[in-house]
């Protein structure tokens, strides 16, 4: 799989600066055109942070300019250019740079349409903040690298992975997109993708965030397309009201309209939070079934299987 190199075109933050949870939009661009599609990842190749670097160096009294071997390579590399380039730094918290992990790429849904944007990719990325064991507070390698490292025109090096089970849906089969967080990221490439092409197939979004005013993302883009009667929008942000509300209790709220997409052949796609999320979306799914045709939960597994089979429930979840 052969690598690309584009440039930052654009870098804006979706949440406000003093968001405890910030997040970013992303555009990267290339000189001539690279064909992806709606579903499809890319991985970047990152740079540790140069603060996290300096202070492993302090903290460990380790040289810079000290000389190191590569165990891939065998080449020799100055310590303080192997950190940085090489070397997952959590792999190495005790020093011990025998047990050291390479330093792998990131990975990203694609957020835009290939039709729409033939020269670019957008990326939904949220940043990665916490506090260190010196109580300081610290930024994720990939987060740092896209938000601090990278300045608009630096180059980036990347590898586009293709998604072939995670499709947008035929121009007039009614999609359900499940997509809270930066989940929603291919959502958006799904609904540009239709956009272009004129589809007829209805198109649900169910979205969810913690509060509608700093974490609604693509707002005008989503809601400019219901205004239009192109999409019906599901929203559930956790923390505008007392009792914190998810996608999946609007799914439990719209189980009508569910049904109906689903009769008239609906494909549903759910992204993000697989640990959570998914495992939460897909019990409301079978708890739903069970409850409107009278099954035992045996059977509501069944139908799930039977709709993944079919390729009309498809998951991209981490």
């Amino acid at each position: 799989m052969s690598k690309h190199i584009a440039k930052l075109l654009k870098r804006e933050f979706l949440t406000p600066l003093d968001a405890e949870k910030k997040t970013i939009h992303l555009e990267i661009g290339f000189d001539s055109a690279i064909p992806y599609l709606p579903g499809d990842s890319i991985a970047i190749d990152v740079v540790n942070p140069h603060n996290q670097v300096e202070y492993w160096l302090k903290k460990h009294q380790r040289d810079r300019d000290e000389k190191v071997i590569h165990r891939r390579t065998q080449e020799e590399w100055k310590l303080y250019d192997y950190l940085i380039q090489c070397v997952n730094l959590t792999s190495i918290q005790d020093g011990n740079l025998d047990r050291a992990r390479p330093l792998m790429p990131r990975f990203y849904s694609i957020a835009s349409s290939n039709l729409l944007h033939p020269r670019s990719i957008h990326l939904l990325v949220t940043i990665d903040e916490f506090i260190n064991e010196d109580n300081m507070l610290m930024m994720g390698v990939a987060s740092h690298f896209l938000l601090k490292t990278l300045a608009v025109g630096d180059p980036v090096s990347f590898k586009l992975f293709a998604n072939d089970h995670f499709r947008v849906a035929s121009a007039n089969v009614p999609m359900i997109m499940i997509g809270p967080g930066t989940g929603v990221a291919p959502f958006k490439a799904f609904l540009e993708e239709r956009i272009a092409q004129n589809a007829t197939g209805p198109n649900w979004l169910l979205f969810g965030e913690r509060n509608r005013n700093t974490h609604f993302y693509y707002e005008d883009f989503f809601q400019d397309l219901e205004k239009k009667g192109k999409l019906k929008l599901s929203l559930a942000f956790s923390r505008d009201q007392d009792e914190k509300i998810y996608v999946q209790d609007r799914l439990k709220q719209e189980a009508d309209t569910l049904f109906d997409f689903l009769d008239k052949g609906a494909t549903i796609f759910i992204c993000g939070d697989a640990k959570v999320m998914a495992k939460s979306v897909t019990e409301t799914l079978e708890k739903l079934y069970q409850k409107r045709h009278h099954a035992t939960i045996d059977e509501a597994r069944e139908w799930l299987r039977s709709l993944k089979a079919s390729k009309r429930l498809c998951l991209d979840v981490y």
